[in-house]
């Protein structure tokens, strides 16, 4: 028998429990997850933020060799899916091999075809490709393997350029209960979306948008724009977008954990709204092309990757 287990950090302890008699162990063997950027958090500080210390859980430094991302720790959404409600224009991709890819997908691996990919210098890569009129790109998701609850939840990413219209790129979260309780009333957490300012007023590479997203507040949602500095832009340098999350408070913010942008509590929502940020959530990382942020894709030409160095977790001590 074989079984594949995602360990959080740390010192783990494995218990037999033995109810009937009639058995014995042979032997028990360990092998460490293989795949392109599978990591743990050996080497990771911890941060202190207001006094507290957040030690890290949950790690993926995508520091494997050049392939595609572990899919023991990713999903990949799939297809079109009548334009993920926003009238996106891709197809997303999971790795060569994954099942039910669709038709456009790369059927074999290489950096200069594949929509998702570890690079081999420690970064994931999601690169939007016309493939013969169709545009191709990567959504990848934990769910059912990895949840989060209260604790640091960050990326550090450096975004394509979008001073014009075509690409939406986002780092995000939804409630794990989503197939109980349907979007939006599970919650959802923006916590790096950026479009051009062509569409919709969008921050392009001077900024970043944070949003939520509730029962009562929607598609519009509740949220708050950061402006980077004067020199910096998100798409010259990677940057590290997260939110210190408690029980019924979210603070996002970019780069310093210390000095967030944008808190809200249930104090933010609605008269009669549903605070749905106290339950388990899993994350997002996606490049969409088209859509109702991502604007027209007529003059989209050879666009710029979403870059990840890292995806972290780190739990209140």
């Amino acid at each position: 028998m074989t079984a594949t287990v995602t360990l959080p950090a740390g010192e783990q302890t494995l218990t037999l429990d033995q109810d009937a008699a009639g058995w014995n162990i042979n032997y028990v063997t360990f092998t460490a997850g293989g795949g392109g950027g599978t990591g743990n958090c050996t080497g990771v500080s911890s941060i202190t933020v207001g006094g507290t210390t957040y030690t890290p859980q949950w790690c993926q430094e995508f520091n494997g060799s050049a392939g595609s991302p572990d899919t023991t720790v990713w999903n990949f959404d799939l297809g079109n899916n009548g334009g993920w409600g926003n009238g996106e224009a891709e197809v997303y991709c999971g790795p060569p091999g994954y099942p039910n890819n669709p038709s456009q997908c790369p059927s074999t691996f290489s950096t200069s075809t594949a929509p998702v990919y570890i690079d081999g210098n420690g970064h994931l890569v999601i690169q939007p490709r016309n493939v013969n009129g169709t545009w191709i790109s990567g959504r990848m998701n934990t769910e059912g393997k990895q949840n989060f609850q209260y604790g640091i939840l960050e990326a550090s990413i450096q975004l394509p350029n979008t001073t014009n219209q075509g690409l939406w790129p986002a780092f995000w979260t939804l409630g794990s209960n989503i197939t109980t309780v349907p979007w939006p009333t599970c919650g959802e957490a923006d916590i790096m979306e950026n479009w051009s300012p062509q569409v919709d007023n969008g921050a392009g590479p001077s900024g970043n948008n944070s949003t939520i997203h509730t029962a009562k507040t929607g598609g519009s949602g509740i949220g708050q724009r950061y402006t980077f500095p004067n020199g910096e832009a998100a798409d010259t340098a990677f940057h590290t977008y997260g939110i210190v999350w408690t029980s019924n408070e979210m603070q996002f913010f970019v780069d310093n954990a210390s000095t967030p942008f944008f808190t809200v509590t249930p104090s933010s929502l609605p008269s009669g709204d549903t605070w749905p940020f106290n339950q388990n959530i899993f994350t997002i990382l996606n490049v969409a092309v088209g859509g109702t942020l991502g604007g027209s894709t007529s003059g989209l030409s050879s666009p710029g990757p979403l870059v990840v160095d890292y995806v972290r977790w780190y739990t209140a001590q």
